[in-house]
């Protein structure tokens, strides 16, 4: 059985929560049959999450998901592309940092995003593939595994999965999915990442 990293964050800003964390301790609750999983929650910070990512993918995984909480989307969105580029909400873009300087522009995932989107939806589940994760800690969280991967030559297959927020939250208003919902697409994607013999990077 093929062993996935699941990650999620802390809530920040005005939520006190974070889909991803609900959804993360949901999966755990009930794990998938198709995938060992191995779970992390990482704070909102730049510098602590690129450290203790690159210190748990040394410990050896087939995959790695990684999720989010992206609350203005109606989607569980399957993310093609990390940039090499990050910075905080409302920070100007001239003072965006570089994630690795000796890193690429992007990467872009060899997964194929669009077929397990379209097999999502066809079981019912609101899954797109979107272009990247923008250039908060989503992105840059889905930037630094494929390029862990890229510069240890690891054959890791890793993906970022963004969430709406969960009907549970207090804070949600607008676009949210029920939270088993997000659960259930959750552990769908982390058996196909655990089968599937594509390399990302």
């Amino acid at each position: 059985m093929a062993r996935v990293l699941l990650t999620a964050f802390e809530p920040f800003g005005s939520f006190a929560e974070n889909s991803s964390l609900l959804c993360l301790r949901a999966v755990e609750q009930n794990p998938p049959p198709g995938a060992e999983l191995v779970t992390r929650l990482y704070p909102v910070d730049f510098d602590i999450v690129r450290g203790r990512l690159f210190e748990d993918l040394a410990e050896g995984f087939a995959a790695a998901l990684h999720l989010g909480q992206a609350g203005r989307n109606p989607n569980v969105e399957l993310e093609a592309f990390g940039i090499n580029a990050g910075g905080y909400p409302g920070e100007d873009a001239t003072d965006f940092r570089v994630l690795e300087p000796q890193g690429p522009a992007a990467y872009r995932s060899q997964l194929p995003l669009p077929q397990w989107a379209a097999m999502l939806r066809a079981e019912g589940f609101p899954v797109e593939v979107s272009f990247h994760a923008g250039t908060y800690l989503c992105n840059a969280t889905n930037y630094w595994s494929q390029h862990w991967a890229a510069t240890t030559g690891q054959p890791l297959r890793s993906l970022f999965v963004h969430l709406p927020l969960a009907v549970e939250q207090a804070d949600a208003n607008g676009y949210a999915l029920p939270l088993e919902m997000m659960a259930e697409a959750v552990r769908r994607i982390a058996c196909l990442l655990a089968g599937e013999s594509s390399v990302a990077g």
